[in-house]
This record gives C-alpha cells, sequence and structure tokens, in this order.
C-alpha cells in the first residue's frame, strides 16, 4: 500500500496534505492492488475520516470510478462506516456518503442506512438531502432501523414545512411501521399542537389516538 493510500484508510488530513504537497499521486495503483485501494475506497471506508478529506482528494485529482458497478461499492463503503444503524450517524462527518452520491449521478439506492439519512434529513430540516435521497429512489414511506419514517420523524422535531413537502412527495401520512407512534401521535406526545392541526388538515385520522 502507498503511503497515500495508508494515510487516506486512518483518516490522517494533515499527513495526505504533506504526502500531496511532495507531488504524491491520488490515482497511483500497484500492479496487484484494485479500485478497493484507491484512496477514495480507503477514505470512504475510515469511519473517522471527513467530509473535507474526501474533498481535498478529489481537489488533487482522485477519480471517482466511471463503472456503475463500482461507483456503487463506492457509496456502500461509505454509508456502511458513517451510517449505524443502531445508533445513528457516526462522528465526525456522516456527510461523506452524501456528499459521494452528490458527485455520482443516476445512481439508484435502496439500503436502509440512506433511509436512515432521509429520516435524519427531515428531522433536521435539511431539504437538499431529502430532495437528493428521493430522487435517487429512496422509499418515502418505508421506515428506519428504529421504525421512523421521514415523516414521523418530521413530526418528531415540530418541522411543518418539511411534513408539507414529504406529504406533497407521496408520504403516507396514516402509516405506522410495528411499535412506533404514526406521525399525529408523535406530535401529540410532543405537545406540537401546530403540528398536530397540520396533520389533521391533511387528512390524517383520530380513530387509533
Amino acid at each position: 500500500m502507498f503511503p497515500i493510500q495508508l494515510a487516506a484508510k486512518y483518516g490522517l488530513e494533515e499527513v495526505v496534505e504533506c504526502l500531496l504537497s511532495y507531488g504524491a499521486e491520488p490515482n497511483t495503483l500497484g500492479r496487484e492492488q484494485t479500485l478497493a485501494d484507491s484512496v477514495l475506497f480507503q477514505a470512504a471506508g475510515c469511519e473517522t475520516s471527513t467530509l473535507a478529506l474526501v474533498t481535498r482528494f478529489l481537489q488533487a485529482g482522485a477519480r471517482i470510478p466511471t463503472d456503475m458497478n463500482h461507483q456503487t461499492l463506492l457509496l456502500d463503503e461509505a454509508l456502511r462506516h458513517h451510517v449505524n444503524l443502531d445508533y445513528g450517524i457516526h462522528q465526525p462527518d456522516a456527510n461523506v456518503p452524501l456528499f459521494l452520491l452528490r458527485q455520482i449521478p443516476h445512481v439508484q439506492v435502496t439500503d436502509n442506512r440512506w433511509i436512515t439519512l432521509l429520516s435524519l434529513g427531515a428531522s433536521r430540516n435539511v431539504y437538499c438531502d431529502v430532495d437528493l435521497l428521493l430522487s435517487r429512489g429512496v422509499d418515502i414511506n418505508h421506515a428506519n432501523h428504529h421504525g421512523s419514517s421521514a415523516l414521523i420523524m418530521a413530526a418528531s422535531a415540530e418541522n411543518d414545512t418539511m411534513i408539507e413537502k414529504l406529504l406533497a412527495a407521496g408520504a403516507e401520512i396514516d402509516k405506522t411501521f410495528g411499535h412506533r407512534l404514526k406521525a399525529l401521535e408523535m406530535a401529540v406526545w410532543k405537545r406540537y399542537e401546530s403540528t398536530v392541526r397540520l396533520l389533521l388538515s391533511k387528512g390524517e385520522t383520530i380513530s387509533k389516538l
């Protein structure tokens, strides 16, 4: 493994910067190496790597794979190491998979971890993330590992404008997931009057409350 690949593997930003300043080539692969050994794959697979590191590699000329299978593998690598189904998002930077997805047009994504990112984007009112994920095939009516859909997460955060956006995009207002509260129940539980009124005005039923 070349030094710059090793630095990428461990998310060593200062070392990477030093190596690049001395002429390290980010696209170099050894005779028996594959794309999985490239700096982008190594950085994507490092839980402590940051968006700044991945961006720096691209600025230095690192090439994103052109083959769709390799693109999918790169996205999966970033997703597995930056999005944890049980505990949400690894620190320091969960934007790595979203950033890479933006750099790779036309690829559709279905992994449950993308649903986790959609739910988090909805709860935080991050419209650009929600738009991106919906445009790439993430199912708006599926729940994350904890049983929360994007609509339920938006209701739990009193994000009324996001709720309207999700409903316009096809979110099913009455949908529940196992033992989890549905959107209206979540809003009632959190005492969000405006969200309760919004959901009722959009057709949410009260028969199960």
